[in-house]
């Protein structure tokens, strides 16, 4: 039993540590792509006040 909850632990260590580098990767995307769309619609913005 001792040894299945310290089993357990340390699995659940090593998961929680690739979760966690996962989410932030994966954070650190949706930032840089939420940054490259505010630059393309700021371009396009300017782009459509020149043709209206």
């Amino acid at each position: 039993m001792a040894s299945t909850l310290a089993l357990e632990r340390v699995i659940g260590a090593s998961v929680d540590s690739t979760v966690g580098a996962a989410f932030k990767v994966l954070d650190a995307r949706i930032r840089q792509l939420a940054q490259l769309s505010d630059k393309r619609t700021a371009e396009l913005d300017t782009v459509g006040s020149h043709w209206g």
